[in-house]
């Protein structure tokens, strides 16, 4: 069977990676991605799963509150202009062209919130079931995406046992057990009251339109469908009656609208009912209560008199040597002898500071009444609004539209008396009350704007506390009146309108309007009635079974996954003594996995135990590993994505892994992409199934600023030389030790990789790099003199080679003399520097 590929992965300002987008071209069925620890690998493999599913997975098993995770999916560093998007390159199964799907981040995780995305498919904005069109399947959630993760692994190890239960039927895709049991239990589901409404109205469309009610809702759940039964309805309706046909959904409603509207103000206007609920404003803030008893306070303290001189004592108070003198002044502007004692500037200088206290709090004062009118206002608007639009037009437009009592009687006929005259007598009383709050709220604003313009007349402030009461008070028995109102309005309302729509031969228009504005919503409702439906149907057979024994049934649906389970743990680890058995029910709520514990010749009649209590963790690792491959065997899902699937302390697993795993998902179809921080199993899978097709990368993060960096190797220089670059910067004289050992190496590796580019193009075919296994740097088969006859470029570089011999020599033996960091750093520049240039 074949399966949509992955051609080629670009990332951009996600999680680690920067703002210079990075590609993987995965053009081999096997793709190994290898970097060390904190430079990006798990990124990566997020980066997958965020392109299905729009989320990662490890916020919703690993925080302990979720707003940990806000601002996590976008680059720190990222500069606001840029986009944070990661996008695939599609080969589809049925060998059609390529496609390219995008999902671009448009809001992150928040405090409170969940992040926003838009997905594309080749620059289109799609709906999240473009994905499985392709034919990308995704599992139940949380772990949705056929991405296994590091942390995943870990939580399952570490949480309580309830807890791992719902893993497990997460990914075991057995939680429709617990659904089951919920059916039994209760009810049957069934759609929501609400929902149940809407599809009644889409019924009564279906008559109108003319469309058998037996033609399926499964054809409607398509929202293509349900749009062009929605326009070629406006059509008709619009053709019926003689009207213009406008092309667009939107443009057809908006017609049938205002003849909707024509036809029916030829019976009745009812579209005259329409009125805006009301609302009490919010309280005024205290603040302003106090700010205003403040004035009240500062005034009293400056005469109008003083007020008016201000501007002249300060002016007064301006001159030096007038206040800095200790002997008695003349005064400076009347003349007087000896008149500016020091106790008359004291005095000045006092009502001074007092008047700028009383300025300060007249502006605040000010913008405390503003507030005040501001709230006035809003009240008298509101109960404006809240009147029904029948009384809100003029008396004359009201009587050419024809609303009267009198004709609203008529129109209903024999039962008009009884619905009109409650109806009449709560709208009186809701016009009362509007009214009255409209005066009061009217008379407060006209007493706050001549208290703003003349705000030293403010005396008291109780007053205004009672009048905005009072309107809170108005505001309250609006609220009452108009809640009797729409009780009468709503009954007479639903027989005006079903008499003017009989008449005018408008039946269903309106409900025809309302929900072809809203046509997301429908399919929503038919989607979920149809998902409820078939729901119900399963529910009922498994019904039967559950009679029989929740035991029978818990083991017939884990039977198939439990064998395949056991396939590939005999895949990890088949041999051992310990093994894995089965998965097996305890109690309602807990799925346990069982191993056996078994001994020489008594393989076949094992002692079973809960795995948890007696697996290792790299048993328990493998067993995580197993049901994950399991799962994706089973719903045979397109590629698999494996962060650190090899424990790198774990060398029978690695061989396994990478050999018998690898080989299966090759036979199954399955596209295989490994992120891994363990060098070993980067190499072996390579080598090892080279015959199959390998792409090799690294990833590296050399600037936080720039982000995580993708490169395609086919070698290990690159690798060895991120690996030792952590450890350059350390004052430790063991790891600078361990960065000279691996900075070694490295340098080996360079000579042996120019020595066999030179032969090869000299024409020796058969040059490889096992040619120079066991030959060093120094000693008889002294690679350094060897490679420094073609280091040619640069005069320099035969001694820079020298000195990396020379400085990193000590590294490798018991040897006070550990290079520094500074010879570290020179030795890892230069031999990036001779990769460039020679390789």
């Amino acid at each position: 069977m074949k399966h949509p590929r992955i051609r080629n992965i670009k990332i951009q300002g996600f999680r680690s990676f920067g703002s210079e987008s990075q590609e993987a071209d995965l053009n081999a069925p096997i793709a190994v991605f290898w970097g060390p620890n904190s430079k990006g690998k798990s990124s990566f493999a997020e980066a997958i799963e965020f392109l299905l599913t729009g989320k990662i997975v490890r916020r919703e098993i690993l925080s302990s509150r979720q707003d940990e995770f806000a601002d996590a999916l976008r680059h720190a560093h990222l500069n606001s202009h840029r986009e944070s998007f990661v996008e695939a390159t599609i080969k589809p199964a049925d060998d059609g062209p390529v496609c390219k799907i995008k999902r671009v981040l448009d809001k992150d995780y928040s405090k409170l919130g969940e992040c926003k995305t838009t997905l594309f498919v080749d620059g289109k904005a799609v709906s999240e079931d473009a994905l499985s069109d392709i034919g990308f399947v995704l599992f139940q959630p949380p772990l949705s995406a056929p991405v296994l993760s590091q942390h995943t692994l870990t939580y399952l190890f570490t949480v309580k046992p309830s807890d791992r239960s719902y893993y497990f039927k997460a990914l075991l895709e057995v939680t429709d057990i617990d659904e089951f049991r919920e059916a039994v239990s209760n009810l049957e589901p069934k759609l929501k009251e609400e929902d149940e409404e809407v599809l009644d109205r889409f019924g009564k469309i279906l008559e109108i339109l003319q469309i058998n009610k037996d033609i399926g809702h499964a054809e409607f759940t398509n929202g293509e469908k349900l749009e062009e039964v929605f326009a070629a309805g406006g059509a008709s309706l619009l053709s019926k009656n003689d009207y213009p046909i406008r092309n667009g959904l939107a443009e057809r409603l908006s017609d049938v609208e205002q003849l909707l509207l024509e036809k029916r103000s030829k019976t009745f206007p009812i579209n005259l009912f329409t009125h805006t609920a009301f609302a009490n404003p919010s309280a005024i803030d205290e603040k302003d209560w106090t700010k205003l008893r403040h004035f009240i306070e500062e005034k009293e303290k400056v005469d109008e008199k003083t007020r008016e001189i201000m501007a002249l004592f300060q002016k007064v108070l301006e001159i030096s040597s007038l206040t800095q003198s200790d002997v008695d002044q003349d005064c400076p502007v009347c003349g007087t002898e000896n008149a500016l004692t020091q106790d008359r500037i004291k005095v000045i200088r006092g009502q001074v500071e007092a008047t700028e206290a009383y300025q300060k709090a007249k502006r605040n004062a000010l913008a405390a009444l503003g507030n005040l009118k501001a709230r006035a206002a809003e009240y008298k608007e509101r109960s404006r609004t809240s009147l029904p639009e029948m009384v809100r037009v003029i008396v004359h437009k009201r009587r050419e539209a024809g609303f009267t009592v009198k004709r609203l009687t008529t129109v209903l006929g024999d039962n008009g008396e009884g619905l009109v005259l409650p109806w009449n007598k709560n709208l009186k009383r809701l016009c009362r009350k509007s009214q009255t709050v409209r005066l009061k709220a009217r008379a407060l604003e006209e007493t706050l704007e001549t208290l703003i313009q003349k705000p030293n007349t403010l005396e008291e402030v109780q007053s205004l506390i009672d009048a905005l009461n009072e309107l809170h008070k108005g505001g309250l028995d609006l609220l009452a009146a108009e809640s009797e109102y729409r009780s009468t309005t709503q009954s007479l309302y639903a027989a005006v309108k079903a008499v003017v729509d009989k008449n005018s031969q408008t039946e269903g228009w309106e409900e025809f309007i309302d929900l072809g504005k809203n046509l997301s919503r429908l399919r929503d409702v038919m989607v979920e009635k149809a998902s409820i439906a078939i729901v119900a149907e399963e529910l009922k057979a498994a019904s039967r079974e559950i009679e029989k024994g929740v035991e029978v049934v818990l083991d017939q649906k884990f039977s198939d996954l439990t064998s395949s389970i056991n396939d590939w743990w005999g895949r990890l680890r088949g041999g051992e003594y310990t093994m894995f058995s089965a998965v097996a029910r305890r109690g309602k709520n807990t799925i346990d996995f069982k191993g056996g514990l078994a001994t020489p010749g008594n393989e076949k009649d094992p002692k079973i135990r809960d795995v948890i209590a007696v697996f290792s963790d790299s048993q328990l690792h493998c067993l995580g590993l197993a049901v994950f491959l399991a799962r994706a065997e089973h719903y045979r899902t397109s590629f698999v994505v494996l962060d650190d699937p090899v424990l790198s302390s774990d060398e029978d697993y690695r061989i396994h892994f990478r050999s018998r795993v690898i080989e299966r998902l090759h036979d199954l179809g399955i596209q295989v992409i490994i992120v891994t921080q363990d060098r070993a199993t980067w190499r072996d899978i390579a080598t090892v199934n080279e015959y199959l097709g390998v792409d090799q990368f690294q990833i590296e993060l050399n600037n936080p600023l720039e982000g995580s960096i993708i490169k395609k190797t086919g070698d290990e220089l690159s690798a060895m030389l991120a690996s030792a670059e952590a450890y350059t910067t350390s004052d430790a004289l063991e790891i600078r030790k361990a960065g000279g050992e691996k900075l070694r190496d490295a340098t080996e590796r360079f000579c042996k990789l120019l020595l066999v580019k030179k032969r090869v193009a000299d024409g020796d075919a058969s040059a490889a790099l096992s040619d120079y296994d066991n030959q060093r740097l120094s000693g008889d088969d002294n690679l350094v003199k060897k490679v420094i006859p073609h280091l040619t470029l640069d005069n320099s570089h035969p001694g820079k080679l020298r000195t990396i011999q020379n400085d990193l020599n000590p590294a490798k033996h018991d040897d006070d003399n550990i290079p520094s960091r500074v010879a570290l750093k020179e030795a890892l520049g230069n031999l990036r520097k001779f990769q460039k240039d020679y390789l």
